[in-house]
């Protein structure tokens, strides 16, 4: 009777990896091995017959070869996640493969940590794959265990007849194109920059634009500062809903429809994944103008803010550039006055998309965190930012006690070095006390009750951008500002009558009609961060905020 082993493969020390430095193209190459690792060199290290489709362009499995039936030495159950998870008709096998994954992972992208474990030898009609503590599971718990226990990464530091690499420190092996030092691990992100360039053209389309590769080339008006904005964008409950699919089959002669719906479920997140970025440049594309001898991209309704594309000739660049994408968790970068607009817009296209493999076909809500920062700012202290920005929208759901909506936070790093978004935020604000300065985190859908929402923010802002108490003024606004912070509403009444103006700017959903003239809903204000968003913010057909 045959006897088969489930291994799973991962990846671990993921967010230093890609983004440890500010070459732009270390980071697109780093994302590219980390996806290569944990999809074609899986396939590619799989011993004949397996279930891959050959010769096609992405990784497609044909669902007619069964492991089960014999036909197979191996088959990819899904692959999704950052995860691998395979099936092997024996030991040799998978411990073979596992051997020719990792060889290749140390030859082509020093300083990734792939990580794998294998679950004991099974009989398919006698052990479930799915369940709590069924084959999956245990394989899980043992590949964290693994991660747990790993070694520290303790790299060779080199020797005193060694030279340090400009980027990561380590032992330079050669030079860039620039002539710099260089480790081992650079040369590999950098190399691999190029594949990842031809692979994101293909996988998408730009519409003759240029993809950015440096992070100047994300385009500015002449005479401002330049600032990039990373998105960082994740799917609600990604943990619970494989164990709710796991958990619907818990018998052995279920494997294969565990399987199936496994697949489906990974299939149907890319899916969206990849059609909401699309979206997202289409929406770039669409609001593109051409004037004298440039292109721009402008506001809908036109706010006075514009981005100028960066050009060479007659070549212009998209103002985009996607990082980490195809899952459930997606990085792109862009300029810092479209993050916000076009964060909004993924998680709004995001959410028209179902996903599957569960019991019934649900919208696919995700959280994002935005970071607005100067394009030379240490890369990677803002996208540490976006994680915690991140995790503070996903405290702003639990919090609401609905895990199925959308929400986001954001924030403008226009000064120096930050502490953790936590101190930050209690020290510069709070006002009176124990009043607090932001609206944010906000969901992108209005529900009962709720007027933390991104169609209150978007009217607010425009209002201070375009209304007529409001344009060109902008001492009032500063002066709002700093009356804000006192956190009494006397003070605002106070504001007013000096500027002679009858009330703030209304807000859609306000649960008081006397918020425009008190400026606060009990210790919250609307009003301080769309003051902050005034330069930052273009908004791309904001439907909200009609």
């Amino acid at each position: 009777m045959a006897s088969f082993v489930l291994t799973i493969v991962d990846t671990q020390g993921i967010q230093p990896y890609i983004f440890g430095t500010n070459q732009l193209a270390q980071n697109v190459g780093a994302s590219y091995l980390v996806k290569e690792a944990t999809h074609q060199w899986v396939v590619d290290a799989l011993p004949e017959p397996n279930n891959v489709q050959p010769g096609a362009f992405s990784i497609q499995l044909i669902d007619d070869l069964r492991i089960e039936d014999g036909q197979l030495q191996a088959e990819i159950v899904y692959l999704g996640g950052g995860n691998a998870v395979l099936l092997f008709r024996s030991e040799e096998l998978a411990r073979q493969f596992a051997r020719n994954l990792t060889r290749r992972a140390l030859r082509e992208a020093p300083g990734l940590q792939a990580v794998l474990a294998h679950s004991e030898p099974f009989n398919w009609e006698e052990k479930a794959l799915g369940g709590k503590n069924g084959l999956v599971d245990r394989t899980m718990k043992r590949l964290a265990q693994r991660k747990q226990g790993r070694p520290m990464n303790a790299p060779l530091l080199g020797m005193g007849v060694t030279a340090s690499g400009v980027f990561t420190g380590l032992p330079a092996t050669t030079y860039d194109k620039e002539g710099c030092l260089i480790s081992s691990e650079a040369e590999s992100k950098i190399e691999a920059a190029e594949e990842a360039h031809r692979v994101l053209r293909e996988e998408f389309e730009w519409h003759g634009y240029e993809i950015p590769k440096d992070f100047d080339h994300f385009g500015r008006s002449e005479g401002e500062r330049s600032y990039i904005a990373i998105v960082h964008a994740d799917v609600n409950g990604m943990g619970k809903k494989v164990e709710i699919i796991r958990g619907e089959f818990r018998r052995p002669d279920q494997n294969r429809a565990y399987i199936q719906a496994m697949r489906a479920f990974s299939q149907s997140i890319k899916d969206a994944s990849m059609d909401a970025l699309q979206s997202v440049i289409e929406k770039l594309v669409v609001h593109i103008s051409n004037s004298k001898d440039s292109k721009r991209i402008a506001g809908e309704p036109d706010n006075g803010l514009e981005v100028a594309l960066y050009q060479e000739a007659n070549r212009y660049w998209l103002p985009l550039r996607p990082i980490v994408y195809g899952g459930d968790d997606v990085t792109f970068i862009t300029d810092g006055r479209l993050g916000l607009s076009l964060a909004a817009h993924y998680l709004r296209e995001l959410a028209k998309r179902e996903l599957q493999g569960l019991n019934i076909a649900m919208p696919i809500h995700a959280r994002a965190g935005i970071a607005v920062a100067k394009t030379h700012f240490p890369f990677a202290r803002a996208y540490t930012f976006t994680e915690e920005l991140l995790n503070s929208a996903k405290r702003f759901i639990k919090e609401a006690g609905e895990e199925d909506f959308t929400a986001i936070d954001w924030h403008f790093m226009t000064g120096g070095m930050l502490s953790d978004l936590k101190a930050l935020r209690e020290r510069a604000y709070r006002a009176g006390g124990q009043k607090t300065l932001t609206m944010r985190p906000v969901s992108l859908v209005p529900h009962d009750g709720e007027w933390r929402t991104w169609r209150d923010f978007v009217s607010v802002t425009l209002e201070f951008q375009m209304g007529d108490v409001w344009k060109e003024r902008r001492n009032k606004v500063k002066a709002l500002r700093d009356v804000l912070r006192q956190g009494d509403t006397s003070a605002i009444e106070h504001f007013l009558s000096i500027y002679n103006i009858d009330s703030l700017p209304p807000l859609p959903s306000a649960p008081a009609s006397e918020l425009p003239k008190k400026g606060w809903v009990g210790n919250r204000t609307p009003y301080f961060d769309a003051i902050e968003a005034i330069d930052f913010f273009i908004p791309l057909g904001e439907e909200e905020a009609n």
